[in-house]
C-alpha cells in the first residue's frame, strides 16, 4: 500500500483577472464576486491613474485578496532601460496609490510586441528583476501565450550576457493557457508546460497567470457552460495539488480569465464572454463550482498554511480514467477528491492502513455532505457512481 504526503488544503487556492476600474467592472463589487467564486488573489493590470481601479484595489487587499500585476510595456521598450524604467514608475505609482502588490510578472507578453521583442527581453530582465528586488515585489518571469510556446520560449532562454534567464526570476514563470473543452488532466497545458520547463530549466515554478473558458457557442474554442463546471474544480485539483506519489503540483498557482464577461472588449464574442460572471454579476456554473470546491477544502485553523501533512497510507482504485488527489487540513482530517475523466460512472473503492473514525461525501455543489460507512474491519469503503465531476471525500482517521 503506498504512502501519500498530502498537500494542505489551503494550498489548493486560485485568483481572477480582473480589468479593475475598466468599464465592465467599474460599477461591480469585485471583492464579494472574489469571495463568491473562491479567489484569493486578482491579477489585474490596473494603473495608477485610474481612480476606481485603485479603490477597487484597495477594497481587495483590505479583505485580505492579494494582487498581481503585469508590468507595463512603454511605446519606446526599445530603448535599452525603458522597460525597468517603466517598472520603477508602475511600482513608485502603485506604492503611492495606497496599493501593495504581492507580485508582478514581466511586461506582457513576449510574442505581442513587435520585432526585437526576444532581443529586449534579455537585454532587460536583469534591471527588471533588480527593480522588483528593491520593491519587494515577488517577480515572475515573461509570460509566454500558449499557442506561440515551443517557438518563443527557446528565444529567450538566456540572458544577453548568456547566463540562464531563470536565474533573474527564481519565484517562477508566468504561463497563459487555455484548455478549451479539453480534459485538462491530458490538455496540451502539460505539453507546453514541458516546453518552457525544458527551456527554463525543469525546476523553475510556473504559473498559470491566464486559463478560462469561453461562453458564447458562435466562436472558437466554445465550451458548454456545464461542461466548465465539471472542468474547472478537476482543473485546480489537477494542477495545484501534487498527483499521488509525486511532491510537488503541476503549477504553483493560477489565475482563471477572468472575473467578468466584458461586453465592450472589442476582439471579438470569444474575449467578452470569458467571464465567470456575467456581465451583470449572475454566476456561471462554473463560478458555483468553483466556490464549492473553496467551501468543501476550506481550512479555518491556525496552522491551516505552516502545519505539515501527516502522510497516509492509502490506495485508490476504480478502473480506467480514475483521478485522485489527497488533501489534508490542519486538524488531522482529510479530504480525498476523487474524479473519473472517461464518461459514465464507476465505483471507487478506497483501502487504508488503519482503522477509519469517520467518513463523509461531498458531491458537486453539497457543502453539506452525507455520511459513508466503512466495510466490515473499519479500513475500506467504496464510493458509489463517482463520475466525471469531482466527488470530495471527508477521512477523520483516529488520533
Amino acid at each position: 500500500m503506498p504512502t501519500i504526503t498530502p498537500a494542505p488544503a489551503a494550498s489548493i487556492r486560485w485568483g481572477m483577472c480582473a480589468h479593475l476600474g475598466d468599464v465592465d467592472h467599474k460599477d461591480h463589487d469585485v471583492t464579494a464576486l472574489c469571495r463568491a467564486a473562491g479567489a484569493t488573489s486578482v491579477r489585474t493590470n490596473v494603473r495608477p491613474g485610474n481612480p476606481r481601479g485603485i479603490e477597487q484595489a484597495r477594497e481587495l487587499l483590505a479583505a485580505g485578496i492579494t494582487l498581481h500585476a503585469p508590468l507595463p510595456t512603454p511605446k519606446d521598450w526599445r530603448k535599452p532601460g525603458a522597460l525597468a524604467n517603466a517598472a520603477r514608475a508602475y511600482l513608485d505609482g502603485m506604492t503611492r496609490a495606497g496599493v501593495e502588490l504581492t507580485s508582478v510578472e514581466f511586461a506582457n507578453e513576449f510574442n505581442g510586441n513587435g520585432e526585437g521583442w526576444a532581443d529586449a527581453v534579455r537585454r532587460e530582465m536583469p534591471g527588471v528583476a533588480a527593480v522588483c528586488a528593491e520593491a519587494g515585489v515577488t517577480f515572475l518571469g515573461p509570460s509566454l501565450m500558449a499557442y506561440r510556446t515551443e517557438q518563443d520560449a527557446p528565444a529567450i532562454a538566456q540572458d544577453a550576457d548568456g547566463q540562464p534567464l531563470h536565474r533573474h526570476y527564481p519565484a517562477g514563470v508566468a504561463v497563459h493557457s487555455y484548455t478549451a473543452g479539453d480534459d485538462p488532466e491530458t490538455s496540451r497545458t502539460l505539453t507546453r508546460l514541458a516546453t518552457v520547463r525544458a527551456t527554463f530549466g525543469g525546476s523553475v515554478p510556473a504559473m498559470l497567470t491566464e486559463t478560462g473558458y469561453s461562453s458564447d457557442p458562435t466562436c472558437e474554442g466554445y465550451t458548454d457552460p456545464e461542461r466548465q463546471a465539471t472542468l474547472a474544480p478537476r482543473l485546480a485539483l489537477a494542477y495545484l495539488a501534487p498527483a499521488p506519489g509525486q511532491s510537488s503540483p503541476t503549477f504553483a498557482g493560477l489565475w482563471w480569465y477572468e472575473l467578468l464577461d466584458e461586453p465592450h472588449d472589442t476582439r471579438g464574442p470569444r474575449e467578452r464572454s470569458r467571464g465567470f460572471f456575467t456581465a451583470t454579476a449572475e454566476p456561471k456554473p462554473a463560478a458555483s463550482a468553483l466556490a464549492w470546491l473553496a467551501e468543501v477544502l476550506r481550512d479555518t485553523g491556525d496552522a491551516a498554511t505552516t502545519f505539515t501533512p501527516t502522510p497516509l497510507d492509502i490506495d485508490v482504485t476504480g478502473g480506467e480514467g480514475l483521478t485522485w488527489r489527497l488533501l489534508q487540513k490542519s486538524g488531522r482530517v482529510y479530504r480525498l477528491a476523487v474524479w473519473h475523466t472517461r464518461s459514465g460512472t464507476a465505483d471507487v473503492r478506497v483501502t487504508l492502513a488503519r482503522k477509519i473514525a469517520g467518513l463523509r461525501r461531498f458531491d458537486q455543489g453539497d457543502t453539506d455532505g452525507e455520511p459513508l460507512r466503512a466495510d466490515k474491519g473499519g479500513k475500506t469503503f467504496t464510493v458509489p457512481g463517482v463520475g466525471q465531476r469531482v466527488t470530495v471525500l471527508r477521512i477523520r482517521m483516529p488520533k
